[in-house]
């Protein structure tokens, strides 16, 4: 194969899986979503199963909420993440499809945060991957 070839390849390849994802504008994210289904992404060691299944348990009767001011809520019945996650700051990178959920002091630092979202739209489905657990959850207004 020629170098051409690859590239083609290579751009087929890796770059098709954003053809099929659809962009959210930010203005789409605006408003409640709750949480329709989720699923995880890596295989959980049996010492951790019991709190992730509470987590997901929580996550289920979840509801994330974005304002158009920028105040985010996560309406969460577990220990600790509701009372961080209550009128804090929300700001959406539509290149990365990431929303990054911050403390108000910090809403102009792009990598400070208390919770990164990668966001993605499949199917006419919307999906959001919690990078800092192994879920993803699938949302709807």
């Amino acid at each position: 194969m020629n170098r051409i070839t690859i590239l083609i390849f290579a751009f087929i390849f890796f770059g098709g899986s954003n053809v099929f994802g659809q962009k959210i504008d930010e203005s789409d994210l605006i408003g409640k979503w709750n949480v329709k289904n989720l699923e995880g992404t890596i295989e959980i060691p049996n010492a951790q199963k019991e709190m992730i299944d509470a987590l997901k348990k929580a996550f289920m009767e979840s509801t994330f909420e974005f304002e158009s001011d920028h105040n985010f809520t996560l309406e969460i019945d577990f220990i600790g993440i509701e009372d961080m996650m209550t009128k804090v700051h929300w700001n959406y990178i539509k290149e990365k499809s990431r929303i990054v959920i911050q403390e108000w002091a910090d809403k102009d630092k792009i990598n400070s945060g208390l919770m990164d979202i990668i966001v993605e739209k499949k199917n006419g489905k919307v999906f959001f991957k919690l990078t800092e657990s192994p879920l993803i959850l699938e949302v709807e207004k």
